[in-house]
C-alpha cells in the first residue's frame, strides 16, 4: 500500500528534496486512525578519528518508511484500509511541532476512534482516565464560545 495524500494523489519523496519526515494518518478497516511521524532519514554518526578531527554527522535515506503500518501495538490484527500523508517537515524540530499540534488537534487521547495513547511522552491516557469525562466536558463548553 503506497502513502497518498489527502486528495488521492501519491506521496513521491522526489518531489521533496528538502523533506525530513512526514506527519501521517494510517486508517483501519474498522474506523480507527493512528497519528504520528516518520523520519525519511536515518542519522549516521562517524566518530573522530586519525583522519577526522571532528565527529562527521550525516543522514542517509531509510526505506522502512515505505512499508511502514504504524508504531502501535492496539493495531495488531487490524488492517490497513489507508496511509495519509498530512504534512512534510524540512527539519526534525518542524517534524516534533507539527505532531503534537495534529494530535491535540483531533483531541488523540480522548477521541474513541484515535489508538494514539500518549503525545509526545509527556500526556498519557492513563493520567487522564478518572479526569476524561470532566475535562471532556470542560473542553466541550471552552469550544463553544
Amino acid at each position: 500500500m503506497k502513502w497518498e495524500f489527502e486528495d488521492g494523489t501519491t506521496f513521491n519523496i522526489a518531489d521533496y528534496p528538502d523533506a525530513f519526515g512526514f506527519i501521517y494518518r494510517i486508517e483501519y478497516d474498522n474506523g480507527q486512525i493512528y497519528l504520528g511521524k516518520k523520519d525519511m532519514f536515518t542519522k549516521v554518526v562517524l566518530p573522530k578519528n586519525r583522519n577526522r578531527k571532528k565527529k562527521e554527522v550525516f543522514y542517509r535515506e531509510s526505506l522502512s518508511w515505505k512499508q511502514y503500518e504504524g508504531s502501535t501495538k492496539l493495531s495488531k490484527g487490524l488492517t490497513v484500509k489507508r496511509k495519509v500523508v498530512l504534512y512534510v517537515a524540512n527539519t526534525r524540530r518542524a517534524l516534533t511541532y507539527l505532531e503534537t499540534k495534529v494530535l491535540f488537534k483531533y483531541d488523540a487521547i480522548f477521541n474513541e476512534k484515535c489508538l494514539n495513547k500518549n503525545i509526545g511522552g509527556l500526556y498519557f491516557d492513563n493520567v487522564f482516565e478518572p479526569l476524561k469525562e470532566p475535562i471532556k466536558k470542560e473542553y466541550r463548553w471552552r469550544k463553544k464560545i
